[in-house]
């Protein structure tokens, strides 16, 4: 395993520097602009890199509070203060981020004669035994695309002529690593797509009340924040709600999850015990100097944060391992008793280039691009059978999505699903088009056979013979359909 990470380090990926200074020009506008809302709504300059100064605007001038009455400028005390200056000071930092992030990556590529970014694994670590990628960082690009419409910061990631880039990532790992742990049958039922209906709607569905409707963006918070073992404080701030409804929240959770529950329960226990958390291969952290934190549900928060985050850690590990090797596999077929002769031979000229954001990054050549699908697809979705004992046997699917380029071609999973969405029509485009409906005010369309304007295309996919083109749109007209789509088909973002 330390050689597949270390052939990753040493090879590196193609890095477009005139795509970086591009990007990185755009963020400097998008930082002017957010910088003039910023001392627009303060009614003053100021210096926005000193805390103590945005804490005077912020909590004296503005008379801004927090629901813990905090005087912090975090991101989290800055998110739960409805005020258009705190939503504006957030994206300027995320923005600063990601050009410091990209003026890295710029620097690196000078000081590579190939013009190469070659980047530094670091050991699985103790807190939740993930493996980082880092020198240069690479996570601040993921938090861009939110920022800059129609434009991904992974761009400049690219692969060399006559190569294409293929991405790979697990659907709902942490949910169905929680589901695997717990032998949650009731999880099971819901994450089981073979009933065509999307397992997040689902839930959502069911954790719904008239009092209090949850969305599917919602209830796809909720589980991030049950696998994390978030508190009710802080998933308030995730789910944007009050403290007393993300408590309803969690607990209608474990009302339809009770084996969750009580997983998550006789974990803790065995940790008050062994005062450490083992993940699913046995990766410890000592858990010793939680023991007098002042919150005495803190202790059960890193216990159960580092099993079912280290459990997923160790699956995405393996799952790297899994596909380099499959890149080199040979397939055999026994012949009468003990003979045994090639039958295919499936080595392709694919690498693993770079592994940051829970995505896996492929180049592969123009010619092998279906054959390599079929390599990971078969490699990735079989790396939690490196997690199980002798016999044991998983309960159900780790599916993946695996799509090509920023927005290009996506890969069907053999199985598809037929549900009910809504149809937007913009009276100035013509075609037939599929459209999912967001949770946002923003909707996604596919319009078959047509390009779109440069203002509302994001992107094709290619399936069959037939191109789609990916829009965007904030049209209110809406009809209802039944779409027969694939459950890969907005993944390509």
């Amino acid at each position: 395993m330390l050689k597949t990470f270390s052939e990753i380090e040493q090879f590196g990926f193609a890095f477009n520097k005139n795509e970086c200074l591009k990007l990185m020009d755009k963020i400097g506008s998008q930082l002017l602009v957010q910088k003039a809302r910023i001392f627009s709504e303060a009614k003053e300059q100021f210096d926005l890199d000193s805390d103590d100064e945005l804490a005077e605007i912020l909590f004296t001038k503005l008379q801004l509070t927090s629901r813990k009455g905090s005087a912090g400028v975090g991101a989290t005390v800055l998110t739960e203060m409805k005020h258009p200056i705190c939503a504006a000071i957030v994206r300027w930092r995320k923005l600063c981020s990601a050009s410091q992030a990209l003026q890295i990556l710029s620097n690196s590529c000078d000081k590579c004669v190939d013009g190469r970014i070659r980047a530094r694994f670091e050991a699985p670590s103790a807190s939740n035994g993930t493996l980082l990628w880092s020198a240069p960082e690479m996570t601040a690009l993921s938090q861009l695309d939110q920022h800059l419409r129609r434009c991904d910061p992974r761009s400049v990631l690219v692969a060399p002529k006559g190569f294409v880039l293929v991405l790979s990532q697990f659907c709902m790992l942490e949910l169905r690593t929680l589901c695997q742990l717990s032998s949650d049958r009731k999880l099971e039922k819901i994450l089981d797509s073979s009933d065509g209906l999307d397992p997040l709607q689902k839930m959502a569905e069911q954790l719904s009340t008239k009092s209090m409707p949850v969305s599917r963006k919602m209830a796809a918070q909720l589980c991030s924040g049950i696998t994390q073992a978030m508190g009710a404080e802080r998933l308030a701030v995730e789910v944007n709600c009050s403290v007393s409804n993300a408590h309803l929240l969690i607990n209608r959770f474990f009302r339809l999850f009770p084996k969750s529950k009580r997983w998550m329960l006789s974990k803790i226990r065995e940790s008050q015990e062994t005062l450490c958390a083992k993940s699913i291969l046995g990766r410890c952290k000592d858990l010793a100097a939680f023991l007098q934190n002042d919150d005495p549900k803190e202790f059960g928060r890193q216990a159960i944060n580092h099993i079912i985050q280290s459990s997923v850690a160790d699956v995405f590990i393996g799952g790297s391992f899994m596909l380099q090797k499959g890149f080199k596999t040979l397939e055999f077929e026994r012949v009468g008793s003990s003979e045994r002769v090639v039958i295919e031979e499936i080595r392709v000229s694919a690498r693993i280039v770079a592994v940051f954001d829970g995505k896996i990054f492929v180049t592969v050549p123009q010619e092998s691009v279906q054959q390599t699908a079929q390599i990971m697809r078969k490699s990735l979705e079989k790396a939690f059978d490196l997690t199980l004992k002798y016999g044991e046997e998983a309960r159900l699917r780790f599916p993946i999505k695996i799509w090509q380029g920023r927005a290009g071609k996506v890969f069907q999973s053999s199985t598809s699903m037929t549900s009910s969405f809504r149809l937007e029509i913009p009276s100035h485009l013509l075609g037939c088009g599929q459209g999912l409906e967001q949770d946002s005010q923003q909707y996604f369309l596919l319009f078959k056979g047509q390009k779109l304007d440069a203002e509302l295309s994001l992107g094709y996919y290619e399936i069959g013979q037939t191109v789609y083109w990916l829009g965007q749109t904030d049209s209110e007209q809406t009809v209802s359909v039944t779409c027969h789509h694939s459950t890969h088909y907005l993944r390509g973002l």
